[in-house]
């Protein structure tokens, strides 16, 4: 968990369940991209770290998109909606491209 806040009236702590969510909301409008969804895993990961969030996103890109582009608007996505609704700077935000989608249009 992060400490948000702390006043008189108590404490805000943000459990890492709600980053992974944000990350994988976010990750719904982006075009081009399928999360992995394994059996025994999850596609979008978070750790937390030293009150730092490191966010792990398994990928699949449609074929014949610029790897390097896209990946790099997946970070920037998630980076800033997790920014947006936290006010919690992301540390990292590490895509693995785990292949590519041949059947999307």
């Amino acid at each position: 968990m992060i400490k948000i806040s702390d006043n008189e009236n108590g404490i805000i702590f943000l459990k890492k369940d709600v980053f992974t969510s944000i990350a994988f909301i976010s990750l719904q409008e982006e075009n081009g991209i399928q999360l992995d969804k394994g059996t025994f895993k999850k596609a979008v990961t978070c750790k937390i770290e030293d009150e730092k969030v490191h966010i792990s996103i398994d990928l699949k890109i449609r074929y014949g998109q610029n790897v390097q582009k896209t990946c790099k608007s997946v970070q920037n996505r998630v980076s800033k909606s997790i920014q947006d609704m936290t006010n919690v700077n992301c540390n990292h935000v590490d895509v693995n491209v785990i292949g590519f989608n041949f059947n999307a249009q």
